[in-house]
């Protein structure tokens, strides 16, 4: 299974200053079943802790997940500036969802070459580029 963050939520979680332990974190807890709600169309929200604030103070991310092939955190916002996504925001995200849906592992190494994905170091080498190599 692979991970990844797009470069919009990469630039954004450094900027809210996430470290990649709060996402690899978020990553297990996910993959147990502990997320804030499932969105449709292969999204879901899971809360994720902003440095010293915790997950109550915290931000909340939107995950494109495929069952058993890849994991990407697609956007990220504080709860204190926004509660929920607008529709405008939806409707992207439910389009992005859709197109990384068709994505094959080719598509997924040209995303990583073009900077568009940043896989995230769970301690796994299999050859695509992870942030750390930038």
């Amino acid at each position: 299974m692979k991970f990844y963050k797009t470069l919009i939520f990469s630039k954004w979680a450094k900027k809210e200053d996430v470290s990649e332990n709060a996402l690899n974190n978020a990553i297990d807890e996910f993959l147990k079943g502990l997320y804030e709600a499932k969105l449709g169309k292969a999204m879901y929200k899971k809360r994720i802790p902003l440095n010293g604030k915790g997950k109550r103070g915290g931000a909340r991310s939107i995950i494109f997940y495929q069952i058993e092939k890849v994991l990407i955190f697609c956007f990220g916002y504080p709860k204190n500036v926004q509660e929920e996504l607008d529709n405008s925001q939806r409707k992207k995200l439910e389009f992005l969802s859709s197109e990384f849906r068709k994505m094959k592992k080719s598509d997924f190494d040209n995303a990583c070459k073009a900077g568009k994905l940043i896989q995230i170091d769970r301690g796994q080498e299999d050859g695509n580029k992870k942030e750390n190599d930038s």
